[in-house]
């Protein structure tokens, strides 16, 4: 993978001997002598090959993260750190490294600085769990220096990572809250010299810790731990290549040991630190290099308690249902069972209800009046909301719904509230585009017209409603997922508003997940990260596309706003009024400026907001299904509320496409229909089935999403 190119090669290797590597270089190998001290970098902007000041101390490790947030939910589990949760790290990175007569003969690297955490988890838990994870709690922060060793360039990245974990083993039901608050000066670190090997010269002080809390239930017996785990890991790089990598590791553990036969609770805190080298490019002399563990603290008790437990005289207390029924997701017939679990004065009454009607037993049926409901041989007509009743003697309570789905043949169920879109071709773009009143620049962004074919695709037949995004999002808030926006409508049958791609993207990922379906995007080409948090560029490659629930790409959005009709600037055909369509009639608003406009084919009889739904407050929406459907039953594809599409906002290609999914890269996301906003809106013209725009992703709009069959 090398090529040495050497001009007058007969004069120069008459006196030079030419060494050619087909590896990478070792450091060393470059040099005869040099050292090189974190001292002596320069940091260099991301944005900019600039050298900032040179660093007058060891590379800056100085960071602050507030840490509220669920780490993992599922209907017998909750794991999360409080509000108050926070990392405050203030330290450096010192590396030292002397090479003489081409060999690498030191190496030393110091971690330091003073970590001060506060970690405050609160467990909940029923049934019989072992568990145990982690997950990001920030996005790497990466920075990036540079010096030379001779004339060598070197440069360090330096990768800072945080995650929160957790460990939990439980009987039966319980709680914990509680935590621990501490401070530790860090002194950790490694030297080698080619006459001592490795050793360990730095020690580390003793740490402070206040416990907070707890408070606790148990029913029987659990062990809960919460922890975080900082990670800060150097690259080091020259001419050569990658020429190492060092990752000291800091880990503050928070442990709540439970185990009352009466009761007895005990609160441990701890600090490791790990310390790996992974430095083989520098020299082969190191030899097996070190990865080893060091209790800089020991698992210490700092807090017990213990005793016998008489319980009070219970009053008696209505039900509550404290694990509630989940959706069933299967095939024909299988056996579809519900449970719930609730609490309340003995004895509980439990009756089951299929789409609002109390159930019996029958043939199929057994459990309607139990805590366990079972359907067997599951058909077709069995696929409905259920709920259930819980009743005492001082009162009565009833579930949330949830779905009996079944699969066909292989395939989901396609809900009612979608439409079949049908493969096949058509002309994308322009569609007499009306030069007065455009607002699309010259040469338009819908140009060149072009032919596209789409697979077979459903689709809703109405905007995301409020109502649905709601019910989504508090599903998914309670099983991982994170959101930037919450969403706004006018009403409950109005689009949700106000919502960016990101949300987006991840929100069709719970409503597929909440109805038992294959998630489409993931964080990677891989496919196995389901993206649920954050804000990523999810790519192309990192999407299953015939999975669950996803935005349609712009082709999709287009083939399907069309209705069946080729070259009509709307679904219906080629005028608009105000009894097809919610939008702004006969004006420009441009962010408060407004100008008269005479479009031909705009000819309703009332002018400016659709008189209907004009009342002064903003958003001016209209209830979803208001107007006329297309030729393929689809509503508001023209008016309402502006959507997200999948696409990248990226020129036209020409050439025929079959199943386009837009660039493979951009800085704005496209988006189709109609913006309601008091600060702007745009022409009829800006209705039209070609129209498009190429909003920022963290804009907001509303979506509605597509099933592949």
């Amino acid at each position: 993978g090398y090529t040495v190119v050497v001009t007058n090669f007969t004069e120069y290797a008459a006196s030079n001997t030419v060494v050619v590597l087909t590896r990478p270089a070792k450091l060393a190998e470059l040099l005869k002598d040099g050292s090189l001290v974190s001292q002596g970098f320069t940091e260099i902007t991301t944005n900019a090959v600039v050298p900032q000041a040179v660093l007058a101390t060891g590379l800056p490790l100085n960071f602050h993260h507030d840490l509220q947030t669920v780490i993992y939910s599922d209907a017998n589990l909750t794991i999360e750190l409080l509000a108050g949760s926070a990392l405050d790290f203030n330290g450096q990175l010192d590396l030292g490294v002397n090479i003489r007569s081409g060999r690498l003969r030191e190496f030393e690297t110091l971690l330091s600085g003073t970590m001060t955490a506060r970690l405050e988890g609160h467990a909940s838990f029923n049934g019989t769990l072992d568990r145990s994870g982690t997950r990001p709690v920030i996005t790497p922060i990466r920075k990036l220096y540079g010096t030379f060793i001779g004339v060598v360039p070197v440069w360090v990245e330096l990768v800072y990572e945080l995650n929160a974990g957790y460990t939990l083993h439980a009987e039966a039901a319980g709680s914990y809250t509680g935590g621990i608050s501490g401070t530790k000066d860090i002194r950790i670190g490694r030297r080698w010299t080619d006459a001592d090997g490795w050793t360990a010269p730095f020690g580390s002080p003793p740490a402070t810790f206040t416990v907070l809390g707890p408070v606790w239930s148990l029913a029987a017996s659990g062990n809960v731990r919460v922890y975080l785990q900082p990670k800060v890991t150097a690259y080091l790089y020259s001419a050569a290549g990658v020429s190492g990598d060092l990752q000291p590791y800091a880990e503050l553990d928070g442990r709540a040991q439970l185990n009352p036969q009466a009761y007895d609770l005990s609160l441990y805190a701890g600090l490791t630190s790990t310390i790996g080298l992974d430095l083989r490019v520098w020299d082969d002399a190191w030899g097996q290099q070190p990865d080893k563990t060091f209790d800089l603290i020991p698992r210490t008790l700092i807090w017990q308690t213990s005793g016998s437990v008489r319980a009070p005289a219970a009053t008696p207390q209505p039900p509550s249902i404290t694990v509630p029924p989940q959706s069933v997701s299967l095939a024909l017939n299988d056996t579809a069972t519900f449970s719930v679990q609730a609490s309340g004065a003995a004895p509980l009454e439990f009756r089951w209800l299929k789409n609002g009607l109390y159930l019996s037993d029958d043939t199929r049926t057994s459990g309607s009046r139990s805590s366990s409901l079972r359907v067997q041989n599951v058909r077709a007509s069995d696929a409905a909301s259920f709920q259930v009743e819980v009743r005492n003697a001082k009162g009565r309570v009833i579930s949330g719904s949830v779905s009996l789905n079944i699969f066909f043949t292989g395939a989901s169920v396609i809900p009612a509230s979608m439409s079949l879109i049908p493969a096949g071709a058509f002309q994308m773009g322009d569609s007499l585009e009306d030069s007065i009143g455009s607002y699309s620049p010259n040469p338009s962004p819908e140009l060149p017209v072009h032919t596209v074919t789409v697979n077979a695709f459903y689709m809703d037949k109405y905007p995301v409603t409020k109502a649905l995004w709601d019910d989504v999002y508090a599903w998914a808030t309670n099983h991982g997922y994170i959101f930037d926006t919450l969403g706004v409508g006018k009403a409950a049958n109005h689009p949700v508003l106000a919502v960016n791609w990101y949300d987006c993207v991840k929100w069709c990922n719970a409503r597929s997940e909440k109805e038992g379906r294959m998630p489409a995007y993931y964080t990677e080409v891989g496919q196995t990260s389901v993206y649920r948090s954050g804000q990523v560029d999810v790519a192309n490659g990192a999407v299953k596309w015939n999975a669950g629930y996803r935005l349609p790409t712009e082709a999709e959005w287009e083939k399907a706003a069309r209705g069946g009709l080729n070259g009509k600037r709307f679904p219906w055909g080629d005028t608009i009024s105000h009894s097809q369509a919610n939008y702004l009639s006969g004006f420009i608003f441009f962010f408060g400026a407004s100008n008269s406009v005479s479009l031909t084919y705009d000819v309703s009889p009332t002018r400016g907001f659709h008189p209907a739904y004009y009342d002064g407050v903003w958003p001016y929406t209209s209830p979803v299904g208001a107007f006329p459907a297309n030729g393929y039953g689809l509503t508001d594809m023209a008016g309402n509320a502006q959507s997200w599409c999948w696409d990248w906002y990226g020129p036209y290609d020409g050439g025929s496409q079959i199943n386009p999914q837009g660039p493979a890269s951009g800085t704005y996301r496209t988006s189709r229909g109609w913006l309601t906003s008091p600060a702007f809106a745009f022409s009829t013209d800006a209705l039209r089935c070609a129209s498009r725009s190429g909003p920022l992703p963290f804009s907001g709009n509303g979506l509605r999403c597509v099933l592949s069959p």
